[in-house]
């Protein structure tokens, strides 16, 4: 016959319960070291990885992106670049610098020049500002120098952009973006064709950098394979930029355009 328990053995029972939970926070607490300790030897070997050479992690449509890793560094330096069909240097550059238009297509608003410096012929410069919207994230305010040139030899120009974020006052809607350094490089070919290959060095504001490395590599494909389309617009097809020169293709059409018509024979 099974004994009784006696009263002192039922008072020590519940006891058991708060036993258990100490475990098990001691487990999950063990279990949120562990998890740190990969997280940081993780970030420890990205930051010292890296070969310094550009790497191809898409070719498709006819884009092509490129990504960097450098030693030391976290953030990746992203290329992009495409091939479009009969276009002009002209159209690119006008588009990159009348910014409140342009912006309207490459999903940034709020967009105008603040300051067009003075410089000497062949060479722009002009500080611009623009907002740009991440899903789930703070607005980003990009404030930037822009300047371009042109080699007059091979007619390739750049446009080269810097963060300037001290130029205006902080906005309190927004993280300032402080650190940027963006080229275009417009290589123009001998049928009227424009390689466009953007170079894109850019600190996102405050995203974490997995995060930031992802978008920046995603944003770099997704323009660069709109862009022939935007081209074709007649706003920018038929843009003029006083200091850019355009390979000879393009002043033969133009002669052959505005050439009389034969009379034909009645």
């Amino acid at each position: 016959m099974a004994s009784i328990p006696h009263g002192d053995s039922l008072a020590a029972a519940p006891a058991a319960k708060p036993t258990r939970r100490k475990k098990l926070l001691k487990y999950l607490g063990y279990a949120a070291l562990g998890s740190l300790a990969v997280a940081l030897a993780a970030h420890v070997l990205w930051v010292r990885s890296g070969s310094g050479e550009w790497q191809l992690v898409r070719d498709e449509n006819g884009v092509k992106v490129w990504s960097l890793k450098a030693p030391g560094q976290a953030r990746l330096l992203v290329r992009g670049g495409v091939q479009v069909e009969k276009t002009r240097i002209a159209s690119m550059i006008w588009m990159l610098e009348s910014v409140s238009v342009g912006c309207k297509d490459a999903y940034c608003y709020d967009a105008d020049v603040i300051d067009k410096m003075p410089s000497v012929p062949g060479h722009y410069a002009a500080y611009f500002k623009f907002k740009y919207d991440i899903p789930g994230a703070t607005t980003r305010q990009y404030v930037l120098l822009q300047q371009h040139w042109q080699d007059p030899a091979s007619k390739v120009a750049v446009v080269d952009l810097n963060a300037a974020p001290n130029r205006l006052p902080r906005d309190p809607c927004c993280v300032r973006v402080s650190h940027l350094h963006n080229t275009w490089r417009f290589d123009p070919k001998a049928n009227g064709d424009l390689y466009v290959e953007l170079t894109q060095d850019t600190d996102m504001g405050e995203l974490p950098y997995p995060l930031a490395n992802l978008l920046l590599t995603k944003i770099t494909y997704q323009y660069m394979y709109e862009l022939p389309g935007l081209l074709k617009k007649d706003i920018y097809r038929n843009a003029h930029v006083d200091d850019i020169q355009e390979v000879d293709y393009w002043s033969r059409l133009s002669r052959a355009e505005s050439a009389p018509v034969p009379a034909t024979g009645s």
